[in-house]
């Protein structure tokens, strides 16, 4: 079984105005697309009573070596949400809270778990053998996870809708 080295606990951005959800989808999309992560869809639900609450959870994947890779979670819930027009463009107002998440997840192919010897050796690998590689991993995801956030954080904070 693959194991994950949480890099940074969720940070949150919270936004209750207007939102241009289709540019901020593609701003995330495309910063990390940029950074060589792969981005799935893990959910897509709309509260089918009211159509006004939303969650979304997309997990963005990069392969740094046979061994580990970075995965960056980004979840986006909203509520109270509502069309409105500003300057004949349509948007949406609610209340948009975005978290990020990021681990390492080592041994994600588990050619480790294959057989019980490699599996008793795999935790003397990680805390003797490549510690130091792991670190400096550890750094790198930890420098992107804030920088998506920073990102977006500052595009709320500059964007607004007149």
């Amino acid at each position: 079984m693959a194991e994950f080295d949480y890099v940074v606990f969720p940070l949150r951005v919270f936004h209750d105005d207007i939102l241009d959800t289709g540019e901020v989808f593609r701003l995330i999309q495309d910063w990390l697309t940029s950074r060589d992560y792969s981005l799935y869809e893990q959910e897509y639900h709309v509260d089918a009573r009211t159509e006004n609450n939303v969650k979304i959870f997309w997990r963005a994947e990069k392969k740094v070596d046979d061994y580990a890779q970075f995965v960056i979670e980004v979840r986006i819930t909203g509520s109270n949400i509502h069309e409105t027009t500003v300057k004949n463009k349509k948007f949406l107002r609610g209340a948009f809270n975005i978290t990020f998440e990021s681990y390492i997840e080592s041994d994600y192919e588990q050619r480790w778990e294959q057989k019980p010897f490699l599996k008793v050796w795999r935790g003397l690998y990680d805390k003797l053998f490549i510690k130091d590689k792991l670190d400096r991993y550890n750094d790198e995801l930890k420098n992107d996870t804030y920088n998506i956030y920073d990102e977006i954080k500052a595009f709320l904070s500059l964007k607004k809708f007149n």
